[in-house]
């Protein structure tokens, strides 16, 4: 009996504190094709430490990072034609060897290249910018962070022509003042606002779905590469 109680003893904390690994894999895509990515795929963990770095095939952008421990992390990704930008990702604890599935898209670095934010950080009618505005320019505030090269101009439109005077200017300045917040050099942001709707992405002819309502477009332009 007393041999099966200390077998039991030095047994159990071993059980505790096992921790299986995860295996992630996934593609690398193109933002604007969907294409497959042939990149380099970095892992760092909380305190900035380089755990593991993988490539993606060319051809079917695939990549499988193993061995990973639970836990945050940041994934910096580059890519010849590429921006570098970086994902965060945490993976969670297991007790077994599991597998995880996690895609990412990276956008062309091409010069004067335009993005129309697809979800306005405004509110209509107003300049200030909305709560949770900050998912919306996420990708390209790593893209100024991890491109120190790149340089934005930033473009906005009104929502109607009765707009006040002044709303899109007043628009663009704060989206400066939140990049600026945030660590980005001010000469690497520059701003242009036009007083007048977007003819390349005008006001709907007809009224929406019950509660959407049209916002003047935001353009981010890359001025620099």
């Amino acid at each position: 009996m007393r041999l099966i109680v200390m077998f039991a003893l030095f047994f159990l904390p071993i059980v505790s504190f096992s921790q299986g690994v995860v295996n992630l894999t996934g593609i690398v895509l193109d933002e604007g094709t969907r294409k497959p990515v042939a990149a380099k795929l970095q892992f760092f963990d909380t305190n900035n430490k380089r755990v593991s770095e993988v490539p993606s095939s060319k051809s079917d952008g695939e990549y499988s990072a193993a061995g990973l421990k639970a836990g945050e992390y940041t994934v910096k990704i580059l890519a010849n034609g590429y921006f570098t930008e970086s994902f965060p990702i945490s993976i969670p604890k297991t007790d077994k060897y599991s597998e995880i599935s996690h895609d990412f898209i990276i956008k062309e670095k091409k010069l004067f290249q335009s993005f129309l934010l697809a979800t306005s950080p405004f509110e209509r009618n107003k300049s200030k910018l909305r709560i949770g505005f900050e998912d919306y320019l996420e990708s390209f505030l790593t893209i100024l962070k991890n491109n120190e090269e790149v340089t934005i101009e930033i473009q906005t439109y009104l929502d109607s022509k009765g707009n006040k005077p002044g709303l899109a200017k007043e628009r663009s300045r704060n989206l400066v003042e939140y990049f600026i917040s945030k660590g980005i050099n001010q000469e690497r942001i520059t701003f242009s606002s036009t007083e007048t709707v977007d003819t390349k992405n005008p006001p709907p002819t007809k009224s929406g779905a019950k509660g959407k309502r049209y916002v003047g477009s935001t353009y981010i332009v890359i001025t620099k590469i």
